[in-house]
């Protein structure tokens, strides 16, 4: 066990595997969100800044247009562009026919270097639209032309902005707090998730090791209907039908030693008595006979032991021939008449005009028909009759072993195919080791047969089967 208990580090535990999991996949979940935020951000702030800074080129056009109309000079019409449009992020710079800069407005913290290739390229109608990369901020830029069919000097105008930079940085400084925040508010919180979702599968893991070491009292505390749950119950469930197992084993195993025992101890006294002389010359024999009766017990008792050894070896194997069941139930009955006189019981056998045939191994159908007749003799009182049954049945032959006993309680009648159980407390005070009707359940089924119980308390009790039937014997004997 303390094996098993070193493989069980910290390292290797689910809940580890379960807690980093988790939190792997909430941070690889948070930077994907962030990367696909970030991204459409960037592309949504771009369009916008586009569109609104093509706004202002039409705005400023329109503004120098009037301006000249009004008459008013260059120099009012600087101040009233930096009165309307001033603004430290953002510079726009009017350019001449031949790309010279005429005059700039705003752009206190904007720095950038407009070459005369993208002027040019402006004043001859080619928007050029660009973003350069500063440390502080990127700068978007626009350089467009206007007024050029209009009398004035004003051909280009570039605007360049480093708010587009500003806007794009501005969501990285709240992601960063709040997956710095995040991350640990949702690592306590799974740290308490992952254990009580584990807590359930150590308990379990230590109730498992109890019952390896044979502590099947222990139970695992079931607190979920969930898969969890319902393992919880299978293991309580688990634990139940070993405990019921163990208990039957230890009764069985006490059955066994008893019923051999018994025997053993009668022949030991009767050797004993026999050679000291104690008994007399002339009743030897029947001492012997008993001795005889003693030894059939024994070897019953082993035989069905290695039967039901062979079973869960799955050697147990059935051989069908044509055989005659009337014949075979009725050298059944023969050789278990001295039971039926020792408990003074009446033994009626009601069978066909024709002997019935059937197609089944012939050792293992005389197991069941001795081992049913044995369970009848056993439970049933003194002067009763044991009844048994043959019936043709179209292809079926039909076969009942019925007795006048105390018959099987309801809770009891699922119970006695199990073997070593034994129901002798809703029927007699006979003691057996358990194991002759489910052995019988098991030739049965190997024969494609299935047994079938009827019982009522204080009316007996009766087993009834079917063979399939060999018609052709059936008919040829008779």
């Amino acid at each position: 066990m303390r094996g098993i208990l070193s493989r069980l580090s910290p390292t290797r535990s689910i809940f580890l595997k379960l807690f980093v999991t988790m939190l792997t996949i909430i941070v690889i979940s948070y930077i994907l969100t962030s990367l696909l935020f970030s991204l459409l951000f960037h592309k949504d702030t771009h369009h916008f800044v586009e569109r609104n800074l093509l706004q202002e080129q039409h705005r400023i056009a329109e503004h120098i247009q009037e301006a000249y109309k009004m008459g008013i000079g260059r120099t009012s019409l600087i101040a009233s562009m930096e009165l309307a449009l001033g603004h430290p992020d953002r510079v726009y710079a009017i350019y001449d026919e031949q790309g010279d800069l005429l005059y700039t407005v705003g752009g206190e913290h904007v720095y950038m270097e407009a070459s005369r290739t993208k002027v040019l390229r402006a004043v001859k109608g080619t928007p050029v639209v660009g973003i350069e990369e500063h440390e502080d901020a990127d700068v978007y830029y626009r350089a467009s032309p206007i007024l050029q069919n209009q009398n004035t000097v004003e051909k280009a105008i570039l605007i360049a902005s480093r708010e587009f930079g500003q806007e794009v940085r501005r969501p990285f400084g709240p992601m960063f707090w709040s997956l710095l925040i995040s991350i640990p508010v949702s690592a306590i919180i799974l740290f308490f998730v992952s254990r009580r979702m584990t807590r359930p599968l150590k308990e379990m893991s230590e109730s498992a090791l109890s019952f390896a070491s044979g502590d099947l009292s222990r139970r695992v505390p079931v607190k979920s209907r969930d898969e969890i749950g319902q393992l919880g119950e299978s293991l309580n469930y688990m634990a139940e039908e070993l405990s019921s197992l163990e208990s039957t084993r230890r009764e069985f195993l006490a059955n066994v030693s008893h019923d051999l025992r018994s025997p053993l101890t009668s022949i030991q006294g009767f050797l004993g008595g026999i050679l000291d002389g104690t008994i007399p010359q002339q009743r030897e024999r029947h001492y012997l006979l008993m001795m005889k009766d003693s030894t059939d017990r024994m070897g019953k008792l082993v035989s069905d032991l290695l039967d039901l050894a062979k079973i869960d070896a799955g050697q147990f194997d059935v051989e069908p021939h044509p055989i005659n069941l009337s014949e075979e139930l009725r050298r059944t009955i023969a050789q278990l008449e001295p039971l039926f006189v020792q408990k003074k019981l009446h033994m009626e056998l009601i069978h066909p005009a024709s002997d019935a045939w059937v197609q089944a191994d012939p050792l293992r159908i005389g197991q069941v028909l001795v081992n049913l007749l044995q369970n009848a003799i056993q439970h049933s009182p003194s002067g009763s009759k044991v009844m048994a049954k043959i019936q043709h049945a179209g292809e079926l032959v039909h076969v009942s072993i019925c007795d006048q006993g105390a018959g099987i309680r309801e809770e009891d009648r699922d119970k006695i195919w199990d073997r070593f159980y034994k129901g002798d407390k809703a029927r007699t005070h006979k003691t057996g080791t358990g194991i002759g009707l489910s052995i019988v359940k098991h030739i049965l089924a190997l024969h494609d047969s299935e047994i079938v119980l009827e019982s009522a308390a204080g009316k007996g009790t009766s087993f009834h089967f079917s063979l399939p039937a060999h018609l052709e014997l059936t008919h040829l004997r008779y």
